[in-house]
């Protein structure tokens, strides 16, 4: 279905995938790409996104990068925006817990998957210019994985009147057939009702019986990186510096525990 190439060798889109999800796409997957035209488009959107130029960017900055960029590239840019918004804090979240967890040193599970952890992100986490292609790969994976999330929450395709941003297992049920082809190692191998039964099991963490956007998110990266795919290495933080993509300075801090990124 796609006419476009895997994001960072790591993901593409399927054919289950919505044509919002495809725009979405189509305007950050420039801010991914290892290249001389890449690189520029990062180092102006960065410096754009970092309005007190202290070489950080906050949740917010980030946020209003998104929005900017949509807004100014597509004329249904600010309902995509809308749409996909939910999925932003999952990227930045997702992203600044490896390094938290890379910190600790204890191969214990960030605090990725609680209203405090998520707090704690907006207030005391940033992204810095090192990391800002990361960012945006991880923002077009979150945006995927939301993507599939609202075409079975609700039990329509994409964000509708209907969604409550949660899953019961009877919309699950009903849908995971409709989410096998968006990319995902975890929604791909859901083949029939008891397979179906056993995934939401896993995913509803808390045996609550319904399934929130957190752990949608955390099944779906997990599934990714216990099977060690190129999704999962970006995900698990496993991945290598370019060092050919960054400039003198962060050249001399190329032994942070962050894997790549400019």
């Amino acid at each position: 279905m796609s006419e476009f190439q895997p994001i960072a060798d790591a993901y593409s889109p399927g054919t289950s995938s919505s044509s919002n999800l495809l725009e979405f796409i189509s305007i950050f997957r420039a801010f991914t790409e290892l290249s001389p035209k890449g690189r520029e488009l990062r180092k102006r959107a960065f410096a754009n996104a970092d309005g007190n130029g202290n070489g950080m960017c906050s949740f917010a900055e980030l946020e209003t990068f998104v929005q900017n960029e949509l807004m100014t590239s597509k004329k249904n840019g600010k309902t995509l925006f809308k749409t996909f918004r939910p999925s932003y804090i999952r990227a930045f979240v997702a992203l600044t817990s490896i390094e938290k967890k890379k910190k600790d040193g204890n191969g214990e599970k960030a605090e990725d998957d609680t209203l405090q952890g998520t707090v704690n992100a907006i207030k005391d986490d940033y992204v810095t210019y090192a990391q800002f292609r990361l960012w945006n790969i991880f923002l077009v994976i979150h945006a995927a994985m939301y993507d599939a999330f609202a075409t079975v929450d609700g039990e329509g395709e994409g964000r509708t009147e209907d969604d409550d941003m949660r899953i019961e297992k009877s919309e699950w049920m009903n849908c995971y057939a409709n989410v096998q082809e968006c990319g995902f190692l975890g929604l791909k191998q859901v083949t029939n009702d008891e397979e179906a039964n056993n995934v939401f099991d896993s995913m509803d963490v808390d045996n609550g019986g319904m399934v929130l956007l957190n752990e949608w998110c955390r099944y779906l990266s997990g599934a990714e990186v216990e099977a060690d795919t190129a999704m999962g290495k970006l995900l698990s933080g496993n991945i290598e510096l370019k060092v050919t993509e960054l400039s003198e300075s962060e050249k001399a801090k190329k032994k942070q525990p962050w894997g790549s990124c400019c």
